[in-house]
């Protein structure tokens, strides 16, 4: 007959103390959110594993599939109580709850099977429990399918902003980590771009997720962001591409929905742009695209932002690759002032007045194919090296 002892209990308080510490650690410094995040995320998977292995002799390989669950189970919860005023905290509480019972729900239905097995054959059904999950949420699109749920705003909703910032800069490391195992996805994405910064990034590559805290902050670091504006075209819905491709199209909508701010944060709060474009198709399309994404660029803020946008801007992000890789060491880039690269375009215009000038189009998909150069740049010159000289015409 067995003694309950309470002892063997004891080597618990060093762990949970452990796991105090490094919170506490990550919430004076915030720098230091990533390493806590990792640190205790392979913390908890090393306990996971040693209950199994450890205490039982049963190798497992299912603890992907009960993690993601009750990821899912706090951010359903959240999403779903952001609306519900004053309830701070306790949406965390509850959210806890529901992370715990989704898991354990899966626990019992894969236990049910897997516990009749034995040596290899249990370790192949966890495998089993893993993928069958995956394929589960993406074939029948549970909780936005392999989108997964955008939940930023509803934290700071419950939360309010600083607190929604550090619990949520937490998380999004935390989803990386598991996302990157086990294709769930739950995303915190301004947050994550805030957490960059801090970390010393200094440039913001495809950032769609932008708001006048993460500009704030961009001007304090010196930093910079570029995005594809092709991606807030009014029509982008109904391109063929996407449209006719369901998972395109969901994709495409959740995206949308997530970035609608974009274009008025930037215009409130602006902040270093460079120009940027995501080319879709061939180097003929491209053209197209490049043309397109001038016209948008001057469609949304207007011909000068555009023209430092697409000059002096990007010659500053060119130099943050440092001596060594930056392929324009000797002088300054994307000005013209006496001593700089002599880089210079002249058209046939004043694209204050006419932005067409620079070479935009006004169409993207089904638009005419473009000249290899613009007529309306008349003389390109690179290093001082004239390439194109057609002043005559």
């Amino acid at each position: 007959m067995s003694t309950s002892r309470p002892g063997k209990y004891l080597a618990l308080i060093p762990v949970l103390a452990a796991y105090a510490f490094m919170f506490a650690f990550g919430r004076v410094q915030p720098d230091m959110w990533q390493l806590v995040a990792m640190l205790a995320f392979y913390c908890c998977l090393g306990q996971a594993f040693n209950l199994f292995l450890g205490m039982t002799g049963y190798v497992d390989f299912g603890y992907v599939a009960f993690v993601g669950v009750g990821t899912y189970g706090m951010a359903i919860t959240l999403s779903r109580l952001s609306g519900v005023e004053g309830i701070g905290f306790g949406a965390l509480i509850l959210g806890f709850l529901a992370a715990a019972g989704m898991s354990a729900l899966l626990s019992v239905a894969v236990g049910a099977v897997a516990l009749r097995l034995r040596g290899a054959y249990f370790a192949i059904a966890t495998i089993g429990v893993n993928e069958g999950f995956r394929y589960l949420i993406e074939g029948a699109r549970l909780w936005n399918g392999s989108e997964g749920i955008i939940f930023s705003k509803d934290i700071r909703m419950i939360f309010g902003r600083e607190t929604a910032m550090a619990l949520s800069t937490y998380w999004a490391d935390v989803f990386v980590i598991i996302s990157g195992r086990s294709d769930r996805h739950v995303r915190a994405v301004s947050e994550a771009i805030m957490s960059a910064l801090n970390a010393g990034v200094r440039s913001i590559e495809h950032g769609f997720m932008f708001d006048c805290e993460i500009a704030e902050l961009m001007k304090k670091k010196g930093a910079y962001i570029t995005t594809n504006l092709t991606a807030f075209d009014p029509g982008l819905l109904d391109i063929p591409a996407v449209k006719n491709v369901p998972a395109s199209l969901a994709k495409a909508k959740s995206a949308s929905a997530a970035f609608s701010d974009y274009l008025d944060n930037m215009r409130q709060c602006p902040a270093k742009r460079g120009f940027h474009t995501d080319c879709v198709g061939s180097v003929a399309a491209c053209n197209i695209q490049i043309a397109y994404e001038k016209h948008l660029n001057n469609e949304f803020f207007g011909p000068h932002t555009s023209l430092v946008t697409m000059t002096s801007v990007g010659g500053e992000i060119v130099a943050l690759s440092g001596d060594f890789m930056n392929p324009y060491p000797d002088a300054k880039l994307g000005v013209i002032e006496e001593g700089a690269y002599a880089d210079i375009l002249i058209v046939d215009g004043n694209p204050l007045e006419d932005f067409s000038v620079v070479g935009t189009g006004d169409k993207w998909f089904g638009a005419e194919a473009r000249p290899d150069s613009p007529e309306t740049i008349r003389i390109i010159m690179k290093d001082g090296k004239i390439y194109k000289n057609a002043r005559g015409k």
